[in-house]
C-alpha cells in the first residue's frame, strides 16, 4: 500500500526510467523479495512495453545484470547474466543509462542510482524538501 506523499512523488515521476524501491513485507512474497521486506517497480513509458504489460499484467524480472555488475548492452551481454530463464525483447543494442533508483520507503528520499532522468529527481527534491 503506498502512504499518499508516496503516491503525490509516483504521480510526478511516472511513467519513466525511474525505478523506485518500496516496503513489501508481505510473507507470500518471500520468494521475491527474499527477506528484505522491500521490492523495486517501474512504470515504463515506452508503448510497445505499456502494450505487452496490458496483456501480461505486471512483470517481475531482472535489471539487465546482476547487483554491481556492468549492466547488458545488447541481448547477447544480457544472455550471458541470465541464459535461457527469461524472456528478451531484442530492440537493438541498450545505448541509454540505467534507471535512476530511488528509495521511497521513507520520507528523506535516498538516490541509489543516478541513471536517466536523474534531473527529474532533482527537481522534484528541490520542490519537496
Amino acid at each position: 500500500m503506498l502512504n499518499s506523499w508516496q503516491r503525490k512523488i509516483l504521480e510526478k515521476l511516472w511513467p519513466g526510467k525511474i525505478s523506485v524501491i518500496l516496503s513489501c513485507p508481505y510473507k507470500e512474497f518471500y520468494y521475491l523479495h527474499r527477506g528484505t521486506n522491500s521490492l523495486s517497480f517501474r512504470l515504463p513509458k515506452d508503448k510497445l512495453i505499456l502494450n505487452i504489460l496490458k496483456i501480461s499484467g505486471p512483470l517481475i524480472a531482472p535489471s539487465a545484470n546482476w547487483e554491481s555488475y556492468e549492466p547488458a548492452k545488447n541481448i547477447k551481454s544480457a544472455k550471458r547474466y541470465f541464459g535461457n530463464k527469461v524472456f528478451y525483447l531484442d530492440r537493438g543494442d541498450l545505448i541509454a543509462k540505467p534507471s535512476t533508483l530511488i528509495d521511497l520507503r521513507k520520507k528523506k528520499i535516498k538516490i541509489l542510482r543516478e541513471g536517466e532522468e536523474i534531473r527529474k529527481i532533482h527537481r522534484l527534491l528541490r520542490t519537496y524538501i
